[in-house]
């Protein structure tokens, strides 16, 4: 996406394009604006400064590795850096009481090759990271058996990957996955 509001200043078209993705009061979105410019005077956070700003919200959470990789998916446009129309929309999709939105979400952050589904190897990734959120010690977790499990309830096809469907659907239907896999509560 990539959001043509300048560091300086919230335009009044920019203020009405974000208010209509968002559907966040325009008031609310001014004072997110100037929090965000505030911390980065930029208008742009990289992957360090996002990790420590994503801590602000999720305080008393080990969540330095979700934080990483939900760096990947707010930086829409990947150009290495997050703007704050891209913050905000990710933000209020994250944030959205529709566990189908956050779930939709989810499924982005943790298809990092951006393949349009999930393997085995990133969901271990995404599991480890998830684990450590929760401060389960991962060296005496058996992830091999962990994988199964996951892979076997959510790729109903069988074809070694998860869709977007298939890892939507899944989850909903069963909430032990939903409890481990959701990042945003």
């Amino acid at each position: 996406m990539g959001s043509t509001i300048s560091k300086s200043s919230l335009t009044d078209k920019d203020l009405e394009i974000l208010h209509n993705l968002s559907h966040r009061p325009k008031e609310e979105i001014i004072f997110w604006y100037d929090h965000f410019i505030k911390e980065c005077p930029s208008g742009k956070l990289d992957k360090e400064k996002f990790v420590e700003y994503y801590k602000l919200f999720r305080k008393n959470e080990n969540v330095e590795d979700i934080a990483r990789h939900c760096f990947n998916a707010f930086d829409i446009d990947k150009n290495g850096y997050v703007d704050f129309g891209e913050f905000l929309i990710t933000y209020v999709a994250t944030n959205s009481s529709d566990p189908r939105e956050k779930l939709n979400y989810a499924f982005n952050v943790y298809d990092k090759d951006n393949n349009k589904s999930i393997d085995e190897n990133e969901i271990r990734l995404v599991l480890k990271s998830m684990l450590k959120l929760l401060s389960v010690d991962v060296e005496n977790i058996n992830f091999d058996d962990c994988m199964q499990n996951i892979m076997s309830s959510l790729d109903k096809n069988q074809d070694t990957k998860i869709s977007k469907a298939e890892f939507i659907e899944g989850i909903l239907s069963d909430s032990y996955l939903f409890a481990l896999l959701s990042p945003f509560p």
